[in-house]
């Protein structure tokens, strides 16, 4: 199998990623993976790969850099400011090919929280139990570093043949912004905060800095409860809002910890995980009433995107004969 290693030469704060490690929670490991799914398997789809191959995820808050010694087929999704190649703009969520000895620059983004990039092929990561998701407590994963080098397999391709390094074909566009409203539902301690739902909706909250890839602090007028009985511990989903005794919620991302003691009145909706994925300190977040009809709706529809966007990216890639005999698309 061919391979490349590629020059992370500002690396900021990424890591190698994929959508998680699945099967082991009875084994006290986190699931993890790419905090923006629909991003991640966007970006790898992109490139002809499964949607579940590892990525670069970075953070976009922070410039990323590198350079590849030889042609390969990377894409570019989630929040991310300028992006160029050998000081030549270049536009994300498409397909691009680049030239030998190339390097690309990503500048910081002026919203949103996590860009993610795909290389076609394989990205080495340190893969552990089926999965090379980032896992900070088990001290698993591999965090980039500067002038890192990073292995691509299989990463073969050839020029393609209208001698322009894109193809015509975009991903579906995310609008950041500095303000991210949030659909949610009721959870299991709903009844012990007495007209949550119609305080929170006429709220905006804060995310504040202590914030990271196991949940986002939220902070605003405290939710007040009706007993100060403590609860068992058990298990969480991601989305949850947490209401800790120190006041302001957590909403928990796929780093959480697998079980947590304390109340969870709302559940951030599974439609709005990446957006959720994407908040950044400082921003701020309006809470939603929504229902599960619309929940399954708009996650119906981001799978409906990602399918047209593979039935796209298959055609052109086929058509023409983008990679090489050494290798093939894994779509």
């Amino acid at each position: 199998m061919t391979s490349v290693e590629i020059n992370i030469r500002e690396a900021g704060v990424s890591v190698v990623t994929d959508l998680g490690r699945y099967g082991f929670t009875d084994q006290g490991l986190q699931v993890n993976g790419a905090a923006d799914q629909f991003s991640a398997m966007a970006a790898n789809i992109l490139v002809g790969n499964g949607e579940g191959s590892p990525v670069i995820e970075l953070t976009s808050i922070l410039p990323f850099e590198m350079c590849t010694p030889e042609p390969v087929l990377f894409s570019i999704t989630g929040s991310t400011g300028d992006i160029t190649i050998d000081g030549i703009n270049f536009t994300s969520r498409t397909p691009i090919v680049t030239w030998p000895d190339a390097c690309i620059r990503i500048e910081p983004a002026q919203a949103g929280l996590r860009g993610y990039i795909a290389i076609h092929g394989r990205i080495e990561g340190d893969e552990y139990m089926g999965s090379c998701a980032y896992d900070s407590l088990i001290n698993r994963g591999c965090k980039l570093a500067d002038d890192q080098r990073l292995r691509v397999d299989g990463h073969c391709v050839q020029a393609p043949p209208h001698m322009t390094p894109c193809f015509p074909i975009r991903a579906p566009r995310e609008l950041y912004s500095r303000h991210t409203p949030l659909g949610i539902m009721p959870g299991p301690e709903l009844h012990e905060y007495p007209g949550f739902f119609d305080n929170i909706s006429s709220q905006m909250r804060t995310v504040g800095a202590q914030s990271d890839h196991a949940g986002i602090r939220l902070e605003g007028t405290d939710a007040p409860r009706s007993r100060t009985s403590e609860i068992l511990s058990r298990g969480v989903p991601v989305g949850a809002i947490e209401v800790p005794p120190a006041g302001g919620m957590i909403a928990l991302l796929r780093g959480r910890p697998l079980t947590a003691g304390y109340p969870v009145p709302a559940v951030v909706a599974r439609g709005w995980h990446s957006q959720l994925a994407q908040i950044r300190p400082g921003d701020t977040v309006s809470l939603i009433p929504t229902t599960p009809a619309q929940s399954i709706s708009v996650a119906q529809r981001r799978r409906g995107e990602l399918d047209i966007l593979r039935k796209k990216c298959s055609t052109a890639f086929a058509a023409s004969r983008l990679f090489s005999p050494r290798t093939t698309s894994m779509i």
